[in-house]
């Protein structure tokens, strides 16, 4: 919604100087939204669970065979198994911070106030 603002802004000219003028007068979420419809949270909050663990499972699983990679290198000697191990480990906790970034930002946006 905001990038169709942007090109909507830059259509019709206006100075570079305004933009933050427009940009604070600018609501992109309606304030007094409709009531969702009856049974959709339920498949929603399924869904999103789903996808949540999924994630979960996948930072878990990188995480520990990127320590039985990074493990199965220093035991037989092979650098390319260990870089990839390490990798493997170091990619894992950046997907976990992520995972935890975008879950919180997530429960802010579907929290009931």
């Amino acid at each position: 919604m905001l990038s169709q603002f942007l090109i909507e802004f830059h259509r019709l000219g206006l100075p570079l100087e305004d933009l933050p003028r427009y940009l604070l007068a600018y609501e992109p979420f309606n304030p007094d939204p409709k009531a969702p419809t009856p049974g959709v949270e339920e498949s929603a909050n399924t869904l999103i669970s789903w996808i949540k663990w999924g994630a979960l499972g996948l930072v878990i699983s990188m995480g520990v065979g990127g320590i039985g990679t990074l493990a199965g290198g220093k035991l037989t000697n092979n650098s390319g198994w260990s870089t990839r191990g390490q990798q493997m480990m170091g990619g894992s906790v950046i997907l976990a911070i992520l995972f935890g970034t975008i879950y919180e930002i997530i429960q802010q946006f579907t929290k009931v106030p």
